[in-house]
């Protein structure tokens, strides 16, 4: 064979190759450089041209069904990719729309795709309904939060801010001047602080000292606006229940001593000044534990050993005084008696019976119980009231107090 018939056979042969490879995707190129013939240079040219357009359309389909969106697309010059290039295109607008309606923007429609496109449509207006039902049910539950009495505030999980408050809440934080007022003092200072220590199920209490009123808090966790976790406070006033409960408090005996409570004790005292017979004396002895705060402030010992203190000084007075006597226990570590003598100089003798009774608890004991106290007295020749009583014998039980202290060199305030 000679060389002008060689020569086309493997420009034909390359030719042949090279479309079996482009066939298996493996895009290779011709060389040129050895053609005779300037018809097959022009050949090997286009087919080289035709190889790089699929490659580069082959690269792109394969990134796009991979979820490659923000794949470059081919040249404009490469109009084999030109449907590819439109269905992304198309993704990359959908993907925008469906921004859009991330934001809040139900207006986004398509128009092309097909099935494809009316089934975004309808989601789409299926998420817009289901908005305007979100903004009706949230308007009708704020409607029917600033409807009720108790206080209802949402605070931001994420942020600690606060997302609402009811008109019962406005009023109560009406007398803040700005939001860091807020986070230093008051109902919403409290509620911050509950979003960090929530309270139990049953409620916490809390009194606001501008109002005076007591309210038991109470928490749940709930999706509001955009899937925003938010805490819900519910603040029910609960004053009327707080003064009966501690007015039954009050009127009951002292559960830790036994002792009559303040608001059972001073009845009885008007009582026994009520049916004071002539030439008796009714006394009222004001009676101050010392050291009682400290004690409790101390560690290793704190409120038992303070406890301890209070019931040992109770048994003295129980001791001392007969079963006719009031013994209150006015709170803390304040306490009265109140008894009837017929001679006066009998008080005396009386507290000092007290005095060594105390001595007998402290027997054996590492924490003493020390006092100091007061006393007054009221007669028909010299007739007293009951509050003039109890304000006398603690004037005269502060004296006291400041003289004790005096000599160990201690201050009145120092507890």
């Amino acid at each position: 064979m000679d060389k002008n018939t060689s020569a086309p056979c493997q420009s034909t042969a390359q030719l042949s190759e090279g479309l079996k490879n482009l066939a298996a995707a493996k895009f290779v190129t011709l060389d040129s450089a050895d053609v005779s013939h300037p018809v097959f240079g022009e050949i090997f040219a286009s087919f080289n041209k035709l190889s790089t357009m699929l490659q580069e359309t082959f690269d792109f389909s394969k990134a796009l069904s991979q979820g490659n969106i923000s794949v470059n697309p081919p040249p404009r010059q490469n109009y084999l990719s030109m449907g590819l290039k439109s269905i992304h295109s198309q993704l990359m607008h959908i993907i925008w729309q469906a921004e859009q309606i991330a934001a809040g923007d139900y207006s986004q429609q398509i128009d092309f795709m097909g099935d494809f496109g009316k089934t975004f449509n309808w989601a789409v207006e299926s998420l817009r309904k289901r908005r305007e039902e979100d903004e009706l049910n949230r308007a009708m539950l704020l409607n029917l939060f600033n409807s009720l009495q108790s206080a209802v505030v949402l605070i931001d999980d994420e942020t600690n801010s606060v997302v609402f408050r009811n008109l019962a809440a406005e009023e109560i934080c009406r007398g803040h001047t700005d939001l860091e007022h807020e986070r230093r003092d008051g109902l919403m200072a409290f509620l911050y602080k509950l979003c960090k220590n929530p309270p139990p199920p049953d409620g916490k209490l809390y009194f606001e000292v501008r109002s005076k009123r007591w309210h038991k808090i109470t928490v749940a966790e709930t999706l509001w606006g955009e899937g925003k976790r938010v805490k819900v406070f519910n603040c029910v006033d609960v004053t009327a229940e707080q003064e009966k409960y501690q007015q039954m408090k009050d009127a009951a005996a002292d559960a830790l001593t036994g002792l009559d409570s303040r608001n059972l004790g001073l009845p009885k005292i008007e009582g026994m000044l009520q049916r004071l017979p002539e030439g008796a004396f009714l006394c009222v002895a004001f009676f101050d534990l010392d050291g009682l705060k400290r004690v409790n402030d101390t560690p290793g010992l704190g409120h038992t050993a303070g406890d301890d203190m209070i019931m040992r000084f109770a048994d003295a007075l129980k001791k001392t005084f007969r079963t006719a006597d009031v013994l209150i226990r006015m709170g803390g570590d304040e306490f009265i008696a109140a008894f009837v003598v017929r001679e006066e100089w009998r008080i005396g003798e009386i507290l000092a019976r007290f005095s060594s009774n105390v001595e007998s608890v402290n027997v054996g004991r590492d924490i003493r119980v020390e006092y100091s106290f007061g006393w007054s007295a009221s007669s028909l020749a010299n007739p007293m009231t009951v509050a003039g009583m109890i304000e006398l014998a603690d004037a005269r039980m502060y004296e006291h107090k400041k003289t004790r202290k005096a000599a160990k060199g201690l201050s009145v305030n120092d507890r």
